[in-house]
């Protein structure tokens, strides 16, 4: 058929369509002319599959767009945006956008997801929702499942990394993590153990009068445990609501059983306040009666100094603590100004006063315990001065500052000073009571400095000294090419491991020299990492030593790694995450990181030693392992498998959760930075990828490129752990696969 007569015979099925539509009124307006032109859309469809042809709409306006030689003719007529009109994919829409780029038309198969529910007493009439979370997102799809007599379901969802669970009117699921749903394909979740789940309720009252407080705000807040994340999410609508006329919230089933509860209660004009509560019991549930105080607030009786202009355009901020990450979040403020200032509060318990700067820099702070509904505070803004020396071997110490910040949260600065030529510093804050003071390099090339912390109780003085005296350790780097022995510069990634057990993690530059000076530490270790353009990267350790001599690191000249990371229909990947040259499994920093762009390529100025493992991890990819050869390198990454791998000690239901690692058959174990990488990217917290499940399932395997693999659980009593082979798996795993494993 040549290209006329292909064209003619198009043109005559899209009027046949355009005929047939209209008289079944899916196209209200009359059909578009047939003299227009046709756009060529590239189209992928996935999994591979033939189709012919394909509806997309716009509104009412509905054209049936053959696809040729790859590619969906779509008549210009069809304003954009356009959307599918067929039930089995996933529904899309390409915008004038994608157009004017190019962008392919991507049509995605749903994917099945299907299990069974094992309950312990099955009610005909129980029926049952699958709530399943978009990994990492606060998309949650709720949808209602038909569950056959043996308790078998199925669904149809688009493709995506979820997290999910199910819930009925007297049973339900723990939360699964890592669903990996591909399109066309289906995922079975195998056995779903279903645990209680029971009625529960709660009332909300004024906590002075007694009386109901209808309207009152209960939001699912649940404590910070495994899966709590998720937690919040899915049950976010399905456990919150607001109370009735009688003050009364009421939610009919929560669980499986055992679980932690906790809900926040807020009402206008009045105090949060949070009922928490473990869950065991198999009976409906009432907890104890909220009684909300009314929202206390600050009184603040503020006294400012004579004249200082650094307090132009000031602010003043009240803040409440987190009880979870016990930091500090601002809730109410006003402009600073001599006398009475009232600042309200969200709630009772921990808060702070800040002053701030007309430019946001904190410059005072006071912590009170907030237990009444007005607490009275007097702020006196006091001038201190604060002053000394920072000396290395009795000289002046150069290229430092000094540092006040909050004892608690080092983020907190309230003032810094730099160090003149004689080691001297002064500096000038409000803030008395408990401060610390510590140095900081100003660092640079040929230059990496510990620092020195400091406690210092003011009040009642205007003026204090401080000496700080550095440690004289330290190490002296000089880099070279190994052919020439002309200097290069250099980057040294730095864990610097003090006797003291205290660890820093740094970075430095080598000078045009090609030395870089490591100074102000106490006895120790420094575990360096030499990276230099068009140079093989080097690892060394050295002992800090007092006046040490040079040590000399001649690296051999090498070309640099390129690359693509690009799925398995050869598209890019952007955002792959590329790690190597880990020390060991424990390690959580590779020698090399690099991401990708949108065109799924990344690069290395430095190549590693030979065999150095590089590890690949993508969103919605396994990861992939491999090492890399100098200039270009294409790595492809395959889709994660959909079965479940389920743990079984001694052929039983698991009495414990275990963190799980694996090892590619014949090698290394993978490092935990490089599993944390894969998490991240895949919605997942480190527990989630890594941690059995109550029910025994592991999410790891799912998301280990094509190979076999051997896998540990962790036990206590190594350095960190000790490691427990329980068994081998082929990867993709897309049937459900039970390892027992003796434990004794």
């Amino acid at each position: 058929m040549d290209g006329h007569t292909k064209r003619m015979r198009h043109r005559i099925l899209i009027g046949v369509r355009i005929a047939v539509a209209f008289a079944v009124g899916m196209i209200s307006t009359a059909p578009p002319s047939l003299a227009g032109s046709d756009q060529s859309i590239p189209v992928r469809i996935e999994p591979p599959q033939p189709i012919n042809a394909i509806t997309l709409r716009n509104g009412d306006d509905v054209q049936s767009v053959d696809i040729v030689d790859g590619k969906a003719l779509v008549p210009t007529e069809l304003p954009l945006p356009w959307t599918l009109g067929l039930n089995r994919f996933e529904p899309l829409a390409y915008t004038r956008d994608d157009l004017a780029k190019g962008n392919t038309l991507v049509l995605r198969e749903l994917g099945v997801l299907r299990g069974t529910l094992r309950r312990p007493s099955p009610k005909s009439d129980e029926s049952f929702t699958v709530l399943l979370r978009v990994s990492n997102t606060d998309k949650v799809q709720p949808m209602d499942v038909t569950v056959s007599a043996d308790g078998a379901f199925s669904i149809r969802v688009p493709a995506g990394i979820y997290e999910g669970a199910a819930i009925g009117t007297a049973t339900a699921t723990r939360i699964r993590s890592g669903i990996v749903i591909q399109p066309g394909k289906p995922t079975d979740l195998g056995t779903l153990e279903c645990q209680p789940a029971v009625p529960v309720s709660l009332r909300v009252l004024d906590a002075k009068t007694g009386t109901p407080l209808p309207n009152a705000t209960v939001t699912w807040d649940p404590p910070a445990v495994l899966n709590a994340d998720a937690a919040r999410v899915l049950y976010a609508k399905r456990w919150s609501a607001s109370t009735d006329l009688r003050g009364v919230a009421r939610f009919s089933a929560v669980g499986p059983l055992p679980i932690p509860v906790r809900w926040r209660m807020e009402a206008k004009g009045y105090s949060s306040q949070w009922a928490t509560r473990q869950i065991t019991e198999n009976e409906r549930i009432t907890l104890p009666d909220v009684r909300l105080r009314p929202a206390p607030s600050l009184v603040v009786r503020v006294h400012l100094p004579a004249t200082r202009r650094d307090l132009d355009g000031a602010g003043i901020v009240a803040a409440i603590q987190d009880p979870s990450t016990h930091h500090f979040t601002p809730a109410t403020g006003a402009p600073l100004r001599e006398g009475q200032i009232r600042l309200a509060l969200p709630g009772y318990g921990k808060a702070r006063v800040l002053v701030k700067s007309a430019t946001g820099a904190p410059l005072l702070y006071q912590d009170f315990d907030v237990d009444s509904e007005s607490l009275p505070v007097d702020l006196t803004l006091e001038p201190l001065e604060i002053h000394g020396r920072v000396t290395r071997r009795d000289q002046p110490a150069r290229g430092i500052y000094v540092y006040l910040s909050d004892p608690e949260d080092a983020r907190v600065q309230l003032a810094k000073a730099p160090v003149d030529d004689d080691g001297g510093y002064s500096l000038s804050t409000y803030q008395s009571g408990d401060l610390y003071l510590h140095t900081v390099s100003r660092g640079g090339e040929g230059l990496s400095v510990g620092s020195v912390s400091k406690r210092l109780t003011a009040g009642g003085r205007d003026e204090y000294r401080v000496d700080f005296e550095l440690p004289a350790l330290g190490a002296v780097l000089r880099v070279i090419d190994a052919a020439s022995g002309a200097p290069l510069r250099a980057t040294v990634e730095q864990q610097i491991e003090l006797q003291d057990g205290t660890t820093y993690f740094r970075q430095g530059e080598t000078n045009a020299a090609g030395r870089l000076e490591l100074s102000g530490y106490s006895a120790g270790l420094a575990r360096l990492q030499v990276h230099a353009k068009s140079h093989r990267a080097h690892s060394i350790e050295i002992p800090l030593q007092d006046n040490p001599e040079d040590t000399i690191v001649a690296l051999e000249r090498s070309g640099s790694i390129t690359g693509r990371v690009v799925d398995a229909f050869g598209a890019p990947i952007r955002g792959a995450r590329i790690t190597g040259g880990y020390a060991s499994e424990t390690e959580m920093n590779g020698a090399f990181i690099a991401a990708t762009g949108a065109n799924g390529r990344f690069s290395f100025d430095s190549a590693p030693d030979l065999g150095t493992m590089f590890y690949i991890a993508a969103p919605r990819h396994a990861l992939a392992i491999t090492s890399l050869h100098e200039g270009e390198n294409v790595i492809v990454l395959q889709p994660p498998g959909s079965g479940v791998v389920t743990l079984r000690p001694d052929n039983a239901m698991p009495a414990n959760t275990y963190l799980v690692l694996a090892a590619p058959a014949g090698g290394t174990m993978i490092p935990f930075g490089a599993l944390q990488d894969l998490a991240d990217v895949n919605g997942m917290s480190a527990y989630q990828m890594q941690g059995s499940q109550k029910d025994g399932s592991i999410v790891l395997p799912q998301f280990l490129g094509p190979g076999k693999y051997e896998l540990f659980i962790a036990l206590q009593g190594g350095k960190p752990f000790l490691y427990r082979r329980i068994g081998t798996i082929t990867s993709p795993v897309q049937q459900n696969v039970v390892l027992a494993y003796d434990s004794k």
